[in-house]
């Protein structure tokens, strides 16, 4: 740490170092960072959408820390040096479970122990939980909390499960969205899948629903459907408006000359294949059918409908397929208006 420290200090007096320099010191500087936290500390590395953590402390590790911005915040202060030494101790306090973002993780940890033993943590970026029945919670509101296990008690009381909760349609229908989810989902679930609301979309792609509210989000049961369609009521189609009206407009962004991608940040990206509207949309730039991936939820890769671009979208699909938290299918598909099918 103290030769990190060192070079970090010296590099950021080097007026001579090429601009190009910053990136690539950072990201092996931070990479270095990291490696050392987690050895001194003990705990593991957190990718997703190319953002690194490391969760630092013994198992379950419970603390959250970005060595990557540590290492950037060092860069821009004026001692250097100083700055670093606050960042570690910042980490020595997370992996303590007395940082910030850590004492949210302990504190909902504890509440979920007590009131939902028959719920874990099955994965983790952050402060963004996924727990074993596919609830998804983020525990950032836990950080301005006066006190962390209270808030923390409360969110758990809200979680699904238990007696069956019926929630009426007033409250569910601006707050269904739907969901892609893949192979992998549908077999992590297990027998516990049946009794979710699941409908095949293509190959091994199925369409769910979910309740979304700030900082967490839950997957509709078949019986809470199966209630509101006796009622009368359209799940389906209003999770489908309240998909179309979560972004103004389609942000399509260039990945290389074949493949573009569609990545608004809502976790909503993937799910947006299903708008009908899409083909309409993307006419102008893709023609007509035009392929698309959807390699997790955050992102909805694009490509025309030719051999070349099909590789270059497979290729991109697969990789980021890979290493993504919540993985839905890797190959392409053909869309043309709303008719959907493998590529």
């Amino acid at each position: 740490m103290a030769w990190l420290a060192e070079t970090l200090d010296d590099f950021a007096h080097d007026e001579d170092a090429p601009p190009d320099d910053d990136a690539r010191f950072l990201e092996e500087a931070g990479a270095y960072l990291g490696l050392l936290l987690i050895d001194h500390l003990g705990g593991e590395c957190s990718s997703r959408d190319q953002q690194h953590h490391v969760h630092l402390g013994p198992a379950p590790a419970p603390g959250t820390f970005d060595p990557f911005a540590a290492i950037d915040q060092a860069l821009d202060a004026n001692d250097p040096h100083d700055a670093l030494v606050a960042a570690l101790r910042d980490a020595e306090a997370e992996a303590r479970g007395k940082g910030p973002s850590s004492r949210c993780v302990v504190a909902f940890r504890q509440a979920l122990a007590s009131a939902r033993p028959d719920r874990r943590v099955e994965r983790r970026h952050g402060l963004d939980l996924a727990l074993d029945d596919g609830t998804e919670v983020d525990l950032e509101r836990l950080r301005a909390a006066e006190d962390a296990h209270v808030a923390a008690a409360r969110l758990v009381s809200l979680l699904p499960g238990g007696a069956a909760v019926h929630l009426e349609w007033t409250e569910a229908e601006t707050r269904l969205y739907p969901r892609l989810v893949g192979e992998a989902f549908v077999a992590e679930l297990g027998d516990r899948g049946d009794a979710l609301q699941l409908r095949p979309l293509v190959g091994d792609i199925h369409v769910a629903l979910q309740l979304r509210y700030p900082g967490r989000s839950r997957f509709i049961r078949r019986d809470e459907v199966d209630r509101w369609l006796d009622a009368g009521h359209d799940p389906a189609g209003a999770a489908l408006a309240n998909l179309r009206d979560a972004a103004e407009r389609l942000d399509v962004r260039t990945v290389d000359d074949h493949v573009f991608a569609l990545t608004t940040g809502d976790a909503l990206d993937a799910a947006r294949l299903l708008l009908p509207n899409l083909a309409d949309e993307l006419e102008g730039r893709l023609g007509r059918p035009f392929l698309a991936a959807v390699p997790h939820r955050d992102v909805l890769l694009l490509a025309k409908d030719d051999f070349a671009a099909e590789r270059a979208l497979a290729r991109h699909a697969k990789e980021l397929h890979d290493r993504a938290p919540h993985p839905i299918a890797a190959h392409p598909l053909q869309v043309d208006g709303t008719r959907i099918t493998e590529g």
